[in-house]
C-alpha cells in the first residue's frame, strides 16, 4: 500500500492509518521456500513524534512450507510488529524515503524476510528420508542396509580398530 505521508511532513496533521492485506511477490515467495500463502493483513499508522516519522503496525499471515528435512506439509502463522523510523537520506539508519510516498508493503516484507527461518521443520525431531529409497522415515523404517561406508571414508574405519 501506497501512502502519501506529505501532510505528516508538512504537520497538517500526525497521523495517518492504513488498514489493507497483501500477497507478497512471488519473487520473495519463491526464494524464501513458500510453497502456499494467505494474504498477509496489515493494520497500523504513519505517525509523527516529535521531529520523527515512523510507521506502526502490526501484521499476520499464515504460510506453508515443506520440511527441510522430510518435505511434509508445514504450516507456520506469521505475525508480528514493527516500529521503523522513516528517514529523509540513505546515511541514517530506518527506511529510506525518497518523496512522500511511503510502500508500506516493503517495510512488513523486510520484517517477514528477517523473521522466517531459515530452515522450517515439521518438528525438532524429524528423521527426514532415507537417502537410499526415499521413505520418510517419520512414518516407516525402511530395509535399506546402513552399514554400507563411503568408499573414500572406508580408511578411517581401521583407525577405530
Amino acid at each position: 500500500m501506497i501512502i502519501d505521508i506529505s501532510p505528516i511532513q508538512m504537520n497538517v496533521c500526525r497521523s495517518k492509518s492504513f488498514d489493507f492485506e497483501y500477497y507478497l511477490d512471488s519473487f520473495v515467495i519463491k526464494r524464501m521456500g513458500i510453497v502456499e500463502s494467505k494474504p498477509i493483513k496489515v493494520i497500523g499508522s504513519v505517525v509523527k513524534e516529535e521531529d520523527l516519522i515512523y510507521a506502526v503496525g502490526s501484521y499476520d499471515s499464515e504460510f506453508h512450507f515443506l520440511c527441510s528435512r522430510c518435505l511434509s506439509d508445514v504450516s507456520i502463522d506469521v505475525k508480528g510488529e514493527f516500529k521503523t523510523l522513516i528517514v529523509a537520506t540513505d546515511d541514517e539508519d530506518g527506511y529510506y524515503l525518497e518523496g512522500k510516498l511511503l510502500n508500506v508493503d516493503n517495510i512488513v516484507t523486510e520484517e517477514i524476510i528477517d523473521n522466517i527461518p531459515h530452515s522450517v521443520l515439521c518438528s525438532d525431531e524429524c528423521l527426514g528420508l532415507c537417502p537410499k529409497c526415499g521413505c520418510n522415515l517419520n512414518h516407516e523404517k525402511c530395509g535399506c542396509d546402513d552399514e554400507e561406508i563411503d568408499p573414500r571414508f572406508e580408511c578411517l574405519k581401521n583407525l577405530l580398530i
